[in-house]
């Protein structure tokens, strides 16, 4: 489960999560090293969500995740 933290690198991803209204969220298998999927149940339906740093993953990250869910 996520958890919420003071750093600043942790309240971003918490800012995200806060404004969606998600409380918890289920980590799931690496989108990249470092980068993990996860998984939240919201009043809308299940939701997959990746929380990146700038410092994890390829700039092409997101477009690679995006085709893979398609």
């Amino acid at each position: 489960m996520y958890a919420a933290s003071s750093s600043p690198a942790v309240r971003r991803p918490r800012a995200v999560t806060t404004a969606l209204n998600i409380r918890t969220v289920l980590v799931g298998g690496e989108a990249a090293p470092g980068v993990p999927w996860t998984h939240a149940a919201t009043p809308h339906g299940d939701l997959a969500l990746m929380l990146k740093s700038g410092n994890f993953g390829a700039p092409d990250l997101f477009v690679r995740a995006l085709q893979e869910t398609r």
